[in-house]
């Protein structure tokens, strides 16, 4: 696993997500699409490992608390497939 070249790709996704928001905003259903595909494609770069799999949930999870400030709701996931949204 080359740990230098995947935090490479991810500052660098980063960078591009910053651009992304700026384009799309962050509560646009254009800019998740862009998250989810290219978040799967970095996935399947480094072959599914898990390590790599956790770096990009909490990355995809943060924006998700970042989503719920900005309508002044919480993001809740301590119930998988209940609505995770709470006031």
């Amino acid at each position: 696993m080359n740990w230098e070249r995947f935090f490479y790709d991810l500052q660098k996704w980063m960078q591009a997500s910053n651009a992304a928001v700026q384009h799309f905003g962050l509560d646009q259903d254009e800019y998740w699409q862009w998250l989810l595909e290219t978040m799967l494609t970095i996935k399947h770069r480094y072959h599914d490992h898990p390590l790599v799999t956790e770096i990009l949930l909490t990355v995809t999870y943060y924006q998700g608390e970042q989503l719920a400030k900005l309508h002044g709701t919480h993001l809740d996931l301590s119930k998988a497939g209940d609505n995770h949204e709470t006031k």
